[in-house]
């Protein structure tokens, strides 16, 4: 019997398995949260993420669902006319939002958000 060869995991199955995993931290969800709201078990949500496991249409369009995206976000960033998001490209951007609601001083929002408009700009 011939050693079984590992096939590599396709890179539309990577994608969207790390714009899941991206997606989810933004949310705040974690694994076990996820994939419990869906009906798996957090190993299976894992193999998505890492691109290990294909996920179906349907089970996608759960995912989308609980985090509150259209399926097809699950797919940016594939290349031709869908550019990447530039949320992506800081999966703490969830955490930023969480910290920046928490404070309750309006002047001190304001000025945080100046300061930020400012760096943004430079």
């Amino acid at each position: 019997m011939a050693p079984s060869i590992r096939k590599q995991p396709h890179p539309v199955d990577l994608k969207v398995g790390n714009n899941i995993l991206k997606l989810r931290q933004l949310r705040g969800i974690t694994q076990h949260e996820l994939a419990d709201r869906i009906g798996l078990s957090f190993q299976q949500l894992q193999k998505y993420e890492t691109g290990a496991n294909r996920i179906s249409a349907s089970r996608m369009h759960d995912v989308a669902i609980v985090l509150q995206v259209k399926p097809g976000m699950l797919f940016e960033g594939q290349g031709g006319e869908i550019p990447d998001l530039p949320i992506f490209a800081e999966a703490k951007l969830g955490k930023l939002v969480e910290t920046f609601a928490r404070i309750t001083d309006s002047e001190k929002r304001k000025t945080i958000l100046k300061l930020m408009q400012i760096m943004a700009d430079e």
